[in-house]
């Protein structure tokens, strides 16, 4: 043979993962949005959406019935008694999805909080224990729930739910390996060990984590530009500014970030190991180190420690990556019948490094075809995406924008106002905070802010001030340098000015063409949540804490403004105050370029009708939010 069977294992294991993942993900993402049917796989109306259970939805669509026959035939009735392994990992994922997707509280905008399919999650996972098929259906129930009950039409074309996405491509490796072993063991007679197959599960994390480390790596003219260049500390100034290290002064933060400046090499080859670290013990074993198998423990759990010291600087927790590297690291280390993989021949080796350059090319490849197509050809290149394709690669920048929150309420004629923490919006709070990337990168949103378009002639800031254009990241690195006239004048002008008309306010309930119409449509939701009479008081608790525990812990609330108060889903909310805080970090200290209005959204007491005219805003009315004030009757 040119392969020996243990290569051709890994090799069809590899390819089976991504297409089951690429699979599921198009059946349940296409399935819980209201996009019509405009894929291969279905899609859902909008009436679909808001009044029909999702399981019933993908129970409807026949044409996958013999994609799920097949999976299910593949995994078998029973656990597979020689890959313990694999079943405590499949469990795990199975758990760690449906808490993602049924305890993502919200959706109040839908009026439909879909309770027999949180039931159905839970019931699903548990049944997991007895069969594999079951943690299949946990698979798409979980899936098909998370996307419905995030669907909204400021979401991004795609699911950028991080670590939802690579708990779920962990469960479709799983699986996909689980089927690969029994078709195999069915169609030849050659024996493979149980090692092959837990090697394989293992290279989809490697794989996943490659191309986020080749893709920063990308960023720069060469190999190491990012490595050297990238200003890692501003990622832990911008979360301040976002309201992270709560209780935390201007001043200890800014000392943090120069001890930073100073690990920038660190920082910089720290974060390209640990997501190449994968593919470096496939190398390392090639060339006869060994300790294969305490290599791959090390790169699981060096991988989770690099999450969690990114949720210590940004306040984003990505837990379900945490709990699956952890879990396999520690099912790694401490279970004996698992081999060292020293019995895997060169080829394997050689496969499974030529497997994950090649899913990184067809990556990189997809991307480029996303941006340089139209018509029918790019709608075919993104069906052809995985949101586990997404990359975390961007440059750190000092200039940052960001949305921040307020809402006002009246209670026998005494207005009050709130901050509304971003995430309070679950579970749209992920797509909240990272509209800045998609009006930059992707044109949407356009008329969410007015100031934007004249924005983006001097930069394309993200979420946390990311920059995905070199020059851009070079260019503000070049001010942040600078010193004297010079740096005046090149911060004047990315504070532009701003005409105090500029802010749109949103009356007519009715205005859905209005980009900010689907917030109109949520906090008439939050309204009609609270003034139910059964409904309001556990509404109210669970908007305590809407996603348990959620990723982006981020309330967008700016200490360098006076603090409001939280809103605590009290009482209705009469008006929501949108404002835009821009910032730059000079490397000694914090400057503020701009805090307006950006616009203003006004209910009435029971519809999203307009509430009378609009009331102009000023500076003052928005920083003095403790302020209580009677309104004239």
């Amino acid at each position: 043979m040119l392969i020996s069977p243990s290569a051709a294992v890994v090799a069809a294991t590899l390819a089976t993962n991504q297409i089951l993942s690429w699979m599921v993900y198009n059946m349940t993402w296409w399935n819980s949005h209201p996009y019509g049917n405009i894929t291969p796989f279905g899609g859902a109306t909008q009436a679909e959406v808001k009044t029909e259970s999702c399981t019933f939805r993908l129970l409807k669509r026949f044409r996958h019935y013999p994609i799920h026959a097949f999976i299910m035939w593949g995994l078998g009735c029973q656990w597979d008694p020689e890959l313990p392994f694999i079943r405590v990992i499949c469990l795990v994922a199975c758990y760690v999805l449906m808490f993602s997707a049924v305890f993502r509280f919200g959706s109040s905008d839908l009026q439909h909080y879909f309770i027999v399919d949180r039931l159905l999650a839970v019931a699903a996972c548990l049944l997991s224990h007895i069969s594999p098929v079951f943690a299949y259906v946990s698979l798409l129930v979980s899936c098909l729930l998370q996307y419905t009950i995030s669907s909204w039409t400021l979401a991004p074309p795609y699911s950028n739910y991080l670590s939802f996405e690579y708990v779920r491509i962990s469960l479709s490796n799983a699986i996909g390996v689980t089927v690969v072993k029994h078709i195999f063991e069915a169609a030849s007679s050659a024996t493979i060990g149980g090692e092959v197959f837990i090697f394989s599960f293992l290279l989809g994390g490697a794989n996943y984590y490659f191309h986020q480390g080749t893709g920063k790596i990308r960023l720069g003219n060469h190999p190491l530009e990012w490595i050297s260049k990238n200003r890692g500390e501003c990622i832990m100034i911008n979360s301040y500014l976002r309201g992270w290290f709560p209780g935390v002064s201007k001043k200890v933060i800014l000392k943090a970030a120069s001890f930073l400046k100073t690990q920038r090499l660190m920082l910089g080859v720290g974060a390209i190991v640990a997501e190449t670290g994968g593919f470096l013990t496939l190398l390392l074993s090639l060339l006869g180190l060994g300790y294969c198998k305490t290599l791959f423990s090390g790169f699981y759990l060096l991988v989770g420690g690099f999450h969690l010291a990114v949720f210590a600087m940004a306040g984003i927790l990505v837990w379900g990556n945490v709990v699956i590297n952890c879990s396999v690291a520690y099912l790694l280390a401490t279970d004996p019948t698992i081999a060292d993989f020293t019995g895997l021949s060169t080829g394997v080796f050689l496969t499974a490094m030529i497997g994950i350059i090649l899913t990184d090319l067809y990556i990189v490849g997809l991307y480029k075809a996303v941006e340089l197509l139209e018509g029918t050809s790019k709608k075919i290149a993104m069906l052809l995406f995985d949101a586990s394709f997404l990359l975390m690669c961007w440059w750190d920048s000092p200039y940052m924008r960001l949305y921040s929150y307020s809402v006002e309420t009246e209670e026998n004629g005494v207005v009050k106002k709130y901050q509304f923490p971003v995430t309070k919006f679950s579970p749209y709070d992920t797509m909240i905070t990272d509209i800045h990337t998609r009006m930059s990168y992707l044109h949407m949103h356009t008329g969410f802010d007015r100031q934007r378009t004249a924005d983006l002639e001097t930069a394309h800031p993200g979420v946390w001030g990311l920059l995905l254009i070199r020059q851009e990241a070079m260019q503000m690195y070049e001010i942040m340098d600078s010193k004297g006239d010079a740096h005046k004048q090149q911060l004047s002008q990315l504070s532009s000015k701003v005409d105090e008309d500029q802010h749109w306010d949103l009356r007519d309930g009715n205005d859905n063409t209005h980009p900010a119409f689907p917030l109109l449509q949520f906090f008439v939701g939050v309204n009609s949540s609270i003034r139910n009479p059964t409904w309001g008081r556990w509404y109210k608790r669970l908007m305590a804490w809407p996603h348990f525990p959620g990723e982006d812990w981020v309330p967008d609330a700016s200490p360098l403004c006076p603090k409001l108060p939280d809103f605590p889903f009290h009482a209705p909310v009469r008006r929501v105050i949108i404002n835009r805080i821009k910032t730059f970090y000079e490397g000694t200290d914090i400057i503020v370029l701009e805090n307006s209005c950006v616009g203003v959204i006004h209910i009435s007491e029971l519809t999203g009708e307009s509430r009378g005219p609009s009331v102009q805003l000023t500076e003052s009315e928005f920083v003095d939010g403790v302020e209580v004030h009677r309104v004239g009757r």
